[in-house]
């Protein structure tokens, strides 16, 4: 087993109601568990419970990390969305320790990391907004339009998905 050099944080948030952002980052790890062992990168599991990180190691990846990212209380959530809809980012909240990462991925401008020179990657999973507006509430598509153009004028790298192909760009 050779040393790992590359660290890939992988934001994860085991959600019920968004399982195909679950079922997408589980599915990396499970790729990537097709690597030999010396060209597998350590993947730092960035998420807010001890429990979510287990259904990580179910993929039996061997070199993962779990980094606990600070829960937001209501209020705090309350007043980054506000501040998302007129400012474009997060007011309050913890930062995130990084980790040594080399790469975060999805990468979500509303994080506070400590280092923010930590490299991206941002991921636009779809475009339902767009082809299914009655599905959202009003404020969500106004968020989420917010952020996909944020997401295409940041420097950075962005994973763009259409018709179950993806594309990475790098957004300069």
């Amino acid at each position: 087993m050779g040393k790992q050099t590359i660290r890939i944080g992988l934001i994860f948030d085991y959600n019920e109601n968004w399982i195909g952002g679950t079922y997408y980052i589980l599915n990396m790890i499970h790729a990537m568990n097709q690597l030999e062992d010396n060209k597998k990168p350590t993947l730092v599991i960035f998420c807010n419970k001890t429990a979510y990180f287990e259904k990580a190691k179910n993929t039996g990846y061997p070199f993962l990390e779990l980094q606990i990212i600070p829960q937001n209380s209501k209020t705090t959530n309350r007043i980054n969305t506000m501040s998302q809809m007129f400012l474009g980012r997060n007011l309050v909240g913890a930062k995130i320790n990084d980790a040594n990462v080399d790469l975060v991925f999805p990468y979500d401008r509303t994080m506070r990391f400590n280092n923010e020179n930590v490299k991206k990657l941002f991921w636009i999973p779809d475009f339902q907004e767009l082809h299914l507006p009655h599905l959202f509430l009003k404020r969500h598509l106004l968020l989420r339009n917010k952020s996909r153009s944020k997401i295409i004028n940041k420097k950075g790298t962005e994973l763009v998905e259409r018709e179950n192909a993806a594309y990475v760009e790098d957004a300069q």
